[in-house]
């Protein structure tokens, strides 16, 4: 492999590196350009329905000219006007739209000028579905003159995975929107909530989580793992996260009976219960088995409404209700009476509930639901 192919590999994996979010995007386009032989680089996602640029990412051009540009000139500009009028082109470039005196008299060229820009580029734009499409644009000087033949071949090179990096970083920015959102969630439950890999390390624990801890009231994290004071109840938390972690017990699986952790003020034991997540989790990188631990405290007469049953088990609401009624003793046909179901109706909605929350009775799921 010569010099010039271990580059060009070098800077697709700069890319997907950025757009992992292993390395900076600035970093990644510095090195395309370098690759390119441009003098700038920017990348941006346009939400053609809220006219809105939801992801945007630059090399080489200053920023207040961008924000000027978004603010003032992007309505005067001859390659955005050109490529509203002509959708659907492989490549953009500037003398598709403005000559040499064109550029030397128009007020758009005069802006660039004025503020450190580059008055030659060359744009490829695709498609990303749901209304948005990307556009990337390569910038010459005035010294390095228009985009040559030779600039589209290499430039070619990269358009896919500069499609498929835009890809994958709208798809990690999605996630974090609902991680913000699930961790918002949790942070509203009045129950104690520990997320964890499979060695028992805590990712993440909410606002009841972090009280419970500033209490010193039996409960720490010592070495970024849950820990009781109370021996016996440290031993039995122990045993059921190893069974978890060695497969000994599986998703699905009974969940083990509650553990009651002794407090050092001698006020109501906490209730301790460790379930099984399923499939991977944003919270915990890397790991493909996961838990939490779920830490109540009967002095606060803690009772799970419906949204916290569908922000903590993944219910649906008509599944958060029968879950509800199910653990407060409801028989099941005057369950079916209260929410107008079909027998068959509620006996799906039952055994998704079992599903989720790893019981398998309706005495398992009340046990289970009043212990959190």
């Amino acid at each position: 492999m010569g010099e010039s192919e271990r580059e060009l590999l070098s800077t697709v994996q700069s890319l997907y590196d950025a757009a992992l979010g292993h390395a900076e995007w600035s970093d990644a386009l510095g090195r395309l350009t370098d690759f390119l032989g441009g003098n700038g680089y920017n990348l941006f996602v346009l939400d053609h329905r809220s006219m809105t640029i939801p992801f945007s990412v630059s090399v080489g051009i200053p920023p207040e000219l961008l924000a000027e540009y978004s603010a003032e000139y992007a309505q005067i500009d001859p390659g955005l006007a050109y490529f509203n009028r002509n959708p659907g082109r492989p490549f953009y470039y500037t003398y598709l739209h403005s000559s040499e005196a064109e550029i030397r008299r128009h007020p758009y060229y005069d802006f660039l000028q004025r503020k450190g820009g580059d008055p030659y580029y060359l744009a490829y734009t695709f498609d990303l579905g749901e209304d948005r499409s990307a556009i990337a644009t390569l910038q010459f000087s005035r010294a390095q003159g228009h985009a040559e033949q030779e600039d589209f071949r290499r430039a070619e090179l990269f358009r896919a995975h500069i499609r498929n990096c835009v890809r994958i970083q709208a798809l990690f920015q999605d996630m974090d929107l609902h991680c913000e959102t699930a961790r918002d969630a949790l942070n509203l439950l009045p129950v104690a909530v520990f997320l964890q890999d499979r060695t028992g390390q805590v990712s993440f624990e909410n606002a009841a989580a972090q009280k419970m801890l500033s209490a010193a009231d039996g409960l720490s994290l010592r070495a970024g793992q849950v820990e009781f004071s109370c021996p016996r109840a440290q031993a039995q938390y122990r045993r059921a996260l190893g069974a978890w972690a060695r497969g000994d017990a599986r998703c699905g699986d009974p969940p083990p009976d509650a553990i009651r952790a002794r407090r050092a003020s001698g006020r109501a034991d906490y209730v301790v219960q460790l379930l099984p997540l399923k499939g991977r989790h944003p919270w915990i990188a890397g790991s493909s088995s996961a838990y939490v631990t779920l830490v109540s405290d009967p002095d606060r007469g803690v009772r799970l409404t419906g949204l916290e049953l569908q922000a903590l088990f993944g219910l649906t609401p008509t599944e958060a209700q029968v879950a509800a009624l199910l653990a407060h003793g409801q028989q099941p046909a005057a369950v079916q009476s209260r929410l107008g179901v079909s027998r068959n109706t509620l006996n799906t909605h039952r055994k998704r509930i079992f599903e989720k929350l790893a019981v398998s009775s309706q005495a398992e799921l009340a046990r289970f639901l009043i212990a959190v």
